[in-house]
């Protein structure tokens, strides 16, 4: 428009579109044959567009194979923006299962064994990368050159579920390489006498593949004479392949064996002159024939003609010069000592007043004669009564052999002293009658006896009541003593006694009341206390009423005694007038008298006149 309102109108048209499709962001996955086991995860894809935002959609197709691990995935991406321009990725994967099989377990390997220790086959079992797998098992035997040799191919075959396999062979050689072994302890080679062979053992064996027999052979070697001699005996097993074991026992039979004494051999021996054994009469038995048995004995004096020595000798010989010898060495001797003939005193403890006379003894001896001789010893003690005799009797023969028998009499005076009077009993007295003490003697068995006194009082819970404790000691003059003790038990038990007139009951005017008496007592142990109490029992006016006196004596351990003394007082006696009472009158009216003031007087106390 110009300064004068002239327009000039352009029209322009843009037309906007948008034609360009969106691109992916990310790099795309490529097509990719992979194993079963290792299928990748589908990628998330994103896309930008040119003008604006662009959405991303995804879709997998799967084609299966001709197992289950065998199959093609088809995985397409497609971008697509706000006006519907479109970017498609499509990505092929082909999966296969080409991996074979694993067994789980340690495989069995090649071996070779005895034909008793084939092993079991082993239960094999095998995994698969993409799913299960099945194990089948084979066996093949080729026989060798005998029973117990031969081989065995033992195969296990894996096999997944696309066929896929693995194997595994395992070869076996059996061979019977070990002998028979014999089943019994086997005999061992020995030494042994003529009459000790032993029977041949029959043994028998076993084998670790099968049976096996056992066959035998001995052979004898004479010696130098008929039972000395060599014998060896083989025994010989052999299994079903050949193998063998041998075992050889060698015996050697010899006759060293010396005959044997049949009776029980007399010993070495010492004895006395009067003893000696007779020669016993021997024989012998040998265990390959007879034997014969020869005697000597030899004599050596001794120092006197009862002590020597016999040396007794036999000789037993067989039929092979084996001999045996027995010596027997008698001692002779004269060792015996005499012997008492009668009981011999034996050791004692005697009172001094007991002791035995000394015994006569005499004595005898195995061999001759003997005699005895008597000793006594006195050894004094700690007092006149205590002493010991040693008395020692000796018997000996003509050879010196002496026998002593030793008695030891210990004496002693262990007896106390006894009294003489009957002794005093414990008692229980009044204290006024507490006895004299006795004068006590005693005799000893011994000696005489000194009789002493002591006396222990002891003090009660009152002056009166009191223990004595009298002892009388016996000793006599090896200190032994016997003690008496008497227990007096001195007690007051007895009440004190009112002396003289004791006040009695009474009756009296209330203006007669007697004073109280002076009342005294006595007691056996001690002055009595008297203690002096009065009670009123009022009646029925002031001059009625009883009086109750009472006096109690105690002594000084508590007796008692008490003394009671009732009086009735009574007012029976009327009141007296004082004044002269007036007399009766007469009068006129105006003349009657004025009151008199009378009074009045009583035995008992006051007392008032009525008008």
């Amino acid at each position: 428009m110009d300064e004068c309102g002239n327009t000039t109108v352009h029209t322009q048209t843009i037309t906007v579109q948008d034609t360009s499709a969106p691109a992916f962001v990310e790099e795309l996955p490529m097509d990719m044959t992979v194993e079963c086991d290792a299928v990748p995860m589908a990628m998330t894809l994103t896309a930008t567009d040119n003008c604006g935002s662009a959405e991303v959609s995804y879709k997998e197709t799967r084609t299966d194979g001709n197992c289950p691990s065998n199959y093609t995935l088809v995985r397409v991406w497609t971008a697509e923006d706000e006006c519907g321009n479109t970017t498609v990725h499509t990505q092929t994967i082909t999966v296969q299962d080409t991996t074979a099989p694993a067994f789980v377990e340690d495989l069995p390997m090649d071996m070779t064994v005895e034909c008793d220790a084939v092993p079991m086959a082993m239960t094999l079992t095998a995994t698969d990368n993409c799913g299960s797998a099945s194990v089948e098992y084979g066996e093949v035997r080729n026989d060798g050159n005998c029973p117990s040799n031969y081989t065995l191919v033992r195969t296990w075959t894996a096999m997944d579920e696309c066929g896929n396999t693995t194997v595994h062979s395992q070869t076996i050689t059996v061979q019977d390489t070990t002998a028979p072994a014999f089943v019994e302890d086997l005999p061992m080679d020995m030494t042994v006498e003529c009459d000790a062979v032993p029977m041949a053992m029959t043994l028998t064996a076993t084998d670790n593949c099968g049976s096996a027999e056992v066959s035998y052979k001995e052979t004898r070697t004479d010696g130098n004479c008929p039972s000395n001699y060599t014998l060896v005996r083989v025994w010989t097993a052999e299994d079903e392949c050949g193998n063998t074991t041998v075992h050889k026992q060698t015996i050697t039979v010899q006759d060293t064996t010396a005959p044997a004494f049949v009776e029980d051999l007399p010993m070495d021996m010492t004895v006395e002159c009067d003893a000696v054994p007779m020669a016993m009469t021997l024989t012998a038995t040998d265990n390959c024939g007879s034997a014969e048995v020869s005697y000597k004995e030899t004599r050596t004096d001794g120092n006197c003609p009862s002590n020597y020595t016999l040396v007794r000798v036999w000789t037993a010989e067989d039929e092979c010069g084996n001999t045996t010898v027995h010596k027997q060495t008698i001692t002779v001797q004269d060792t015996t000592a005499p012997a008492f003939v009668e009981d011999l005193p034996m050791d004692m403890t005697v009172e001094c007043d007991a002791v035995p006379m000394e015994m006569t003894l005499t004595a005898t001896d195995n061999c001759g004669s003997a005699e005895v001789s008597y000793k006594e010893t006195r050894t004094d003690g700690n007092c006149p009564s205590n002493y010991t005799l040693v008395r020692v009797w000796t018997a000996e023969d003509e050879c010196g052999n002496t026998t002593v028998h030793k008695q030891t009499i210990t004496v002693q005076d262990t007896t106390a002293p006894a009294f003489v009077e009957d002794l005093p009993m414990d008692m229980t007295v009044e204290c006024d009658a507490v006895p004299m003490a006795m004068t006590l003697t005693a005799t000893d068995n011994c000696g005489s006896a000194e009789v002493s006194y002591k006396e222990t009082r002891t003090d009660g819970n009152c002056p009166s009541n009191y223990t004595l404790v009298r002892v009388w000691t016996a000793e006599d003059e090896c200190g032994n003593t016997t003690v008496h003790t008497q227990t007096i038990t001195v007690q007051d038990t007895t009440n004190p006694m009112f002396t003289g007139q004791l006040p009695q009951n009474v009756t009296v005017e209330c203006d007669q009341v007697p004073q109280p008496a002076n009342v005294t007592a006595t007691d056996n142990c001690s002055v009595p206390t008297i203690l002096f109490f009065e009670t009123r029992i009022d009646g029925t006016c002031p001059n009625d009423y009883t009086l109750v006196r009472l006096w109690k004596a105690t002594d000084s351990c508590g007796n008692y005694i008490f003394h009671k003394q009732t009086i009735t007082v009574h007012d029976n006696t009327a009141p007296t007038f004082v004044e002269s009472l007036p007399a009766d009158v007469a009068v006129a009216c105006d003349a009657i008298p004025a009151i008199p003031t009378i009074t009045a007087m009583d035995n008992c106390g006051l007392c008032r006149s009525n008008l």
